[in-house]
Order: C-alpha cells, then sequence, then structure tokens
C-alpha cells in the first residue's frame, strides 16, 4: 500500500497501482486515484477535492470537514461528506454515499446504492439510474429523486418539498414535517408520516398510509388502496380500497357526498394559510388571467344590488363558518372570489372550486335572467347565489347527473329525500322554502367540516334539547354548552364527538330521519344529559359532565377529566368495580343501574367521589400529597381542602409545584411542634417521615432529611416533600391501592 500524507498547505495527491491511502491534511486539497485497487482518501479539513473516478476497485473517501466535493468510480465505494455543503457522486456500482451535517448534494449512478444526506436540507437523486436503492434524507428540508428501480425513500424530520419515486415499485416515506411525495410509475407505497403530506400516487396499483385529516391524496390511475388510521379523514373518490385501522371512522356520508376529491387534506382550508380569509371582488372587466371564452361570452359587472346581495350573503356565511371575507382592489390574487355576469345558455350560473390558481373560486351568473340581475329574497336567483357561492367555498353537487358542461360530481352521492335543497342548496331538487340566502342543514355541516363554526356565533352557555320528530344537527361557537335529551322518554344514544351518529329510539337510513343526533365539525358539546330510559352516552376529549338520568345507563367520557352527575346523596348509592370502570347503582330512586367507563369523579348532591387515583392522577396527587402532611386519618376528614388540591392539580399544577406552596405556609409550627407558631426543619423533617413510615427516622435518616430542607430554596423548595409524597411508602400508608376500588370521596362541608 502506497500511503501518501499532504501539508497543511493545498496539496495535489495522486494515487498509483495497488490500494492507496491519500491523506490531504489540512487545505483544500485535490485527491486522485484512478487505478484498480481498494484506495483510501481523506480530505482532511478544507474545502477538498477526492475522485477515483473510473476506478475499478471499492473505495472509501472521506472529505473531512468543509465544503467538499467526492467521486467515486465503477466499484462499491463508500463516499462520506463529513461536516460542510458537499457534492457526492457515487457513479456506478453499489455505492454508500453520506452526506453529514450541511446542505449536501448526492448523486446515485447505476447499481443499488444507499444516499443518507444527514442534517441539513440535502438534495439526493438517482434519477434515470438503475438499481433498487435507499434514499434517506435526515432532518431538514430535503429533496429526494428516485431512479428506475425499486427505490425505498424516505425524507426525515422536516418539511420536504419533493420526494419522487418516478420509474419502478417504490416505498416512500416523508417522515416527520409538511411533506410532498409522488410515486410516478410502478405499484408505490406511499406514507407522507406525521405532519400535513400531499401525495401523488400516479400511475400503478399503489398503496397509500393516512394518519392525518390534512394529508392530501391525489391518484388518477391504477387499483389503488388507502391504509387509513385516522378518523374522518376525505379519501378521494379514486381511490378504489379504503381499509380503516386502529378504530379510525370515515367520513360521514352527508359530508362526503358534498366534497369533491379536491377537498382531500382538507385542502381548501390549507389554501388560505393562516388567515381564514377570503378575499373578493367586483371586476369592471374580464381579468386578464381569464382566457376562458364562456366567461368571456357577454361579460358585464354586477350591479348594485347583485353587490349588496353578494355582500350579505358572505356576512351570513361568516356567522356560520370560520371565514372572513375582505374586499379587494382586484381579482388577480390566490384565494379571490370574483363576481360577475355572463351570458349562459344551460345554466343560470357557474363558479369553481378553490384552488391556488387566481380563477380559483370565480363565480358567474347568467345575465339573461332578469332575476339574478335583481337576487331577491324568495327568488331563485338569491339559492342560484348561495350555491354558486358554495362552489366557490368548496362544496359539489350531491348527485350522479350529469350538471351544466357535462361534468359529473365526485362520488358519492347522496340518494332519495336527501337530493334535495331542503337538506342541501347544492342539489338541482329544489324547494321554493329555501329561496334565500341561507344554507341547508348538510351545507353547513359540510362547510363546518372544511372550514369549523364561526366563533362569533352562539357564544353563550347555551342548551340544546334534542327533538324525537325532526333531525338534530348541532353546532356551537363558544361557551359551556349542554346537549340535553332530559324531556325524552325514549331510549337515546348520543355522542358528543364530532362527526359520530347519534339517534333517538332506533338508528335510521339517513342522518336527515327524525330523531337522528350528530354534532357538526368544529363545535365542542361540554355537558351530557340523558334522558329517564336507558341511554349511551359518549363524551368527547373536553371535560364533560354527563348526567344519566332514570334508566340503566352506559356513561362513556372518552377522554378529558369527566364527570358522572347524580342529583342524590351519596348514601342512596353503591358503587362496584369492573373491568372498564365503575356500576353505580342507585337503591332508593330511578336512576338505575349506570355502567361508567373513562369516567374521573362522580358527583352527587352532597360529596363527590374521585375514580383517578393512580399515583400520576390528580385525585392520586391530592391523597399523596395531604396524606403524606396529614396522614390518612386526618386527610379523610378533610374532604374540602382534598377537593382544592384536586382542582389545582387539574389545574396543571405539578406535585413539586403544590409541595413548595405547602412547605411555605405557616402550619408548620402547629404540625410539627405542638401548636406553636413555628418549627425547625428538624421538627418539621421528623413529623413528616413519622407521618408517612409510621416510625420515628433513626438519626441517619433524619439528618439527611434536615439536610435536604436546609438546602431548599426558591424553585427547589418542596423537592423533599414531593419525593416523600410520591414514595412507595407514603403509597402504602395512605391506602393508595385500595382507593382504586372505592375511590375517594371529597368534597361536601
Amino acid at each position: 500500500m502506497a500511503t501518501q500524507i499532504g501539508t497543511t498547505a493545498n496539496d495535489t495527491l495522486y494515487g498509483g497501482v495497488g490500494n492507496d491511502l491519500l491523506d490531504g491534511g489540512d487545505g483544500n486539497d485535490t485527491l486522485y486515484d484512478q487505478t484498480s485497487g481498494n484506495d483510501t482518501l481523506l480530505g482532511g479539513a478544507g474545502d477538498d477535492y477526492l475522485s477515483t473516478y473510473t476506478s475499478t476497485g471499492s473505495d472509501s473517501l472521506d472529505g473531512g470537514v468543509g465544503n467538499d466535493t467526492l467521486v467515486g468510480g465503477t466499484g462499491n465505494d463508500t463516499l462520506i461528506g463529513g461536516d460542510g455543503n458537499d457534492d457526492l457522486s457515487g457513479y456506478e456500482g453499489n455505492d454508500s454515499l453520506d452526506g453529514g451535517a450541511g446542505n449536501d448534494t448526492l448523486t446515485g449512478g447505476s447499481g443499488n446504492d444507499t444516499l443518507t444526506g444527514g442534517d441539513g436540507n440535502d438534495y439526493i437523486t438517482k434519477y434515470t439510474s438503475s438499481g433498487d436503492s435507499w434514499l434517506l434524507g435526515g432532518a431538514g428540508t430535503d429533496t429526494l429523486l428516485g431512479g428506475t428501480g425499486n427505490d425505498s425513500l424516505d425524507g426525515g424530520d422536516g418539511d420536504d418539498s419533493w420526494i419522487e419515486g418516478y420509474a419502478g415499485n417504490d416505498s416512500i416515506s416523508g417522515g416527520a414535517g409538511n411533506d410532498q411525495l409522488w410515486g410516478d410509475e410502478g405499484n408505490d407505497t406511499l406514507d407522507g408520516g406525521a405532519g400535513n403530506d400531499t401525495i401523488y400516487g400516479g400511475e400503478g396499483n399503489d398503496t397509500y398510509y393516512v394518519d392525518s385529516v390534512s394529508d392530501r391524496i391525489v391518484d388518477s390511475s391504477g387499483v389503488d388502496t388507502a391504509y387509513v388510521s385516522v378518523s374522518f379523514a376525505k379519501i378521494p373518490s379514486t381511490i378504489e380500497k379504503v381499509i380503516y385501522t386502529n378504530t379510525a371512522q370515515a367520513l360521514p356520508y352527508w359530508i362526503d357526498a358534498l366534497l369533491p376529491d379536491d377537498a382531500a387534506g382538507l385542502y381548501f382550508k390549507a389554501l388560505l394559510g393562516d388567515s381564514k380569509t377570503f378575499l373578493y371582488f367586483f371586476p369592471s372587466s374580464l381579468p386578464s388571467y381569464d382566457t376562458d371564452a364562456t366567461d368571456k361570452l357577454g361579460f358585464t359587472a354586477f350591479n348594485a344590488a347583485q353587490v349588496l346581495r353578494s355582500k350579505a350573503a358572505l356576512a351570513y356565511i361568516s356567522s356560520v363558518i370560520d371565514l372572513s371575507f375582505a374586499q379587494a382592489s382586484s381579482s388577480s390574487a390566490t384565494n379571490t372570489i370574483s363576481f360577475a355576469n355572463n351570458t349562459q345558455t344551460d345554466s343560470a350560473g357557474y363558479a369553481q372550486y378553490p384552488s391556488a390558481d387566481f380563477s380559483g373560486s370565480d363565480v358567474f351568473l347568467d345575465k339573461t335572467d332578469s332575476d339574478n340581475l335583481i337576487i331577491a329574497d324568495g327568488s331563485y336567483a338569491a339559492l342560484t347565489l348561495i350555491h354558486e357561492i358554495g362552489h366557490a367555498l368548496g362544496l359539489e353537487h350531491p348527485f350522479a347527473a350529469a350538471q351544466s358542461g357535462g361534468a359529473l360530481a365526485d362520488p358519492p352521492y347522496l340518494t332519495g329525500s336527501e337530493d334535495n335543497t331542503t337538506w342541501t342548496v347544492m342539489s338541482y331538487s329544489d324547494n321554493a322554502a329555501q329561496h334565500h340566502l341561507l344554507y341547508s342543514p348538510l351545507d353547513i355541516a359540510a362547510l363546518q367540516y372544511l372550514y369549523g363554526t364561526s366563533p362569533t356565533s352562539r357564544v353563550d352557555d347555551d342548551t340544546y334539547a334534542l327533538s324525537p320528530t325532526t333531525p338534530n344537527f348541532i353546532w356551537d361557537g363558544a361557551g359551556t354548552d349542554t346537549l340535553s335529551a332530559s324531556g325524552l322518554s325514549q331510549s337515546a344514544t348520543l355522542y358528543l364527538e364530532p362527526g359520530y351518529w347519534g339517534y333517538i329510539g332506533a338508528k335510521a337510513s339517513q342522518i336527515t330521519s327524525a330523531g337522528q343526533v350528530t354534532v357538526n365539525f368544529g363545535t365542542t358539546i361540554e355537558n351530557l344529559i340523558g334522558g329517564s330510559a336507558a341511554d349511551t352516552l359518549i363524551g368527547n376529549s373536553a371535560n364533560n359532565s354527563m348526567t344519566g338520568g332514570g334508566g340503566n345507563d352506559t356513561i362513556d367520557g372518552a377522554s378529558g377529566t369527566d364527570v358522572a352527575v347524580y342529583a342524590s346523596t351519596r348514601a342512596n348509592f353503591t358503587l362496584a368495580k369492573t373491568n372498564t370502570g365503575f356500576s353505580v347503582t342507585d337503591t332508593k330512586g330511578t336512576a338505575g343501574v349506570d355502567t361508567l367507563s373513562n369516567i374521573e369523579r362522580i358527583k352527587f348532591s352532597d360529596l363527590s367521589i374521585a375514580l383517578d387515583v393512580g399515583a400520576a392522577q390528580s385525585g392520586g396527587e391530592a391523597q399523596l400529597l395531604l396524606g403524606a402532611v396529614l396522614g390518612k386519618t386526618l386527610t379523610a376528614l378533610k374532604k374540602p381542602l382534598l377537593a382544592t388540591v384536586i382542582d389545582l392539580f387539574d389545574q396543571g399544577y405539578t406535585m413539586p409545584q403544590l409541595s413548595g406552596a405547602l412547605m411555605r405556609l405557616d402550619i408548620w409550627g402547629i404540625l410539627a411542634n405542638g401548636g406553636n407558631a413555628t418549627a425547625t426543619n428538624t421538627q418539621i423533617a421528623n413529623y413528616l417521615l413519622s407521618t408517612v413510615n409510621k416510625v420515628v427516622p433513626d438519626s441517619l435518616t433524619l439528618a439527611a432529611a434536615v439536610a435536604l430542607l436546609n438546602s431548599e430554596t426558591g424553585a427547589s423548595q418542596g423537592n423533599f416533600l414531593s419525593t416523600l409524597a410520591l414514595s412507595d411508602a407514603n403509597q402504602t400508608q395512605v391506602g393508595l391501592v385500595g382507593l382504586a376500588t372505592t375511590g375517594l370521596e371529597y368534597g361536601g362541608v
């Protein structure tokens, strides 16, 4: 082996025949070895050029620190860029390229290569090259381009704007971040990973993994499959097979039928960014971006009456969904609704869906219809305007028949009586009762899925009484609200979580049938009250208050800190632990036997019971903290104090924080020094250790505890008490394990 060592200057080293070692050292060095040996080239510090181009050996090139250029040969080479913005080219062979830290460019050649970008914004490509390769982006905003083989591409952390498989059956993952993936030719597997991803399948029978409602699939060919692990995602109709995993729920049919494929991934909302604002404009001439001859035919500007009514429609929409509208100075901008008239032959109006083009959301009304020039309330023109604005916001027709211009709406479709303006103004089966600038219930549900509910409407603490004779579409803007079946004698199954289908009596075949119940997306209802029969009540992620009423009820709080409420005293009920929670039996009244799951608290008229009594749960932490300070017996007599401490833990205070607060109170003389005003740290330590351990501490244990108390100042004050409260000894002396069966009584007077 020939070895050449460079200097600290800018060196040029050439290898010869055999296995050579070229070490450039510091400086901007140039190292060549283009023979048949298995060579090692080390750039060292500096901006180096290392090349084994035309070498047939399996070479190792390491650029070291600096912005280096590394060129492999025809063998199975290893190229390491190191720190800096490096340019690595593998050429032929099964090569391993590692860019290291920095914004690197990695180019594979023919062969089964492994290209790893490392940290930084990397450009990694196998484009047009053969071989089954691995392309790994690492952290940063990376670009990954596969080749003609069956490649595996992983963008890693960061918002990767371009990950493309090209030909072959590729496996493509975006990793964490908001990524854009392209499968192209072949049967590809595409997984955006965590974040809001856009995924283009391209040709072939592709497989998608969807884990966010903001994942957007675009696909137009092949027989495709989507595995969906998140509830209520819009899946395009071009995906032939949809498999829901991890108990994920499909998007409700009454919303899905009003959203085109382009709405997947909440794309229309994403176009607005954080602004939640559409602009609008009334052009006096056809905008320069609009070259469509149909739009141009008979173009005229909106008159004053049309402008006034359009603004009224937008104001109404802002009262229903979380959108604002602002008048612009031009139509030539994205997210701008342009209102104008033209001459139409087979329609009263038409509009575009939202898009990234200036033409997105543009609205045209037929000026040959005189009603359209007035848009009076109660006229068909009012329905036409609100219908076309519906398209501009992202709603489609709900039927399968050809629409104006011959196009078909994307499936699925509404059927029977639901394809009517009574339920959606996007229908062509109209009812004169909908000839107003108002949306129907299904329109509101779909728009609130896209954009959320208006935060300025229904902001009080509202109670929504359920009806068994009409459908119940519930939406709310703010406040602490209640869904109530208290007036019902029929059994009801009710969900507070948006998107679920509840019902009074029996579940019907259509959500618009009498007694059906759903909470619209964007709405949070905190409280749920059942009726006199046996109800099933399911909460949401908020902290719910749930009252079963009469009958044998099933109450599931879901996530959050949830409370089951009973109207009479604790003495009238018995509690029993079950596999999924507790059963509560009313022994004196009509509340029946209720089955509770995911319920953290039970509230009676005279006191409450905490069921969240684990060492890391609010009820358990409160018992541990007060038990360490007062002992088990005295703590049981301090139910109102327990209520206060539980509430503090519910608010997010930690055990060290509340321990520190207790250490600063003037209580220690009373507890640890015979009722005197103050106590020494020795007295406090002796008291706490005796209370928790049930024995007087020995001198060494006491001395160690006193030293800890003496060292506590500021934020560390309370660390000793916190540690002692969470100790195994304290969990034993307060009977924490037993509380899992009985719960912890608190509150009252």
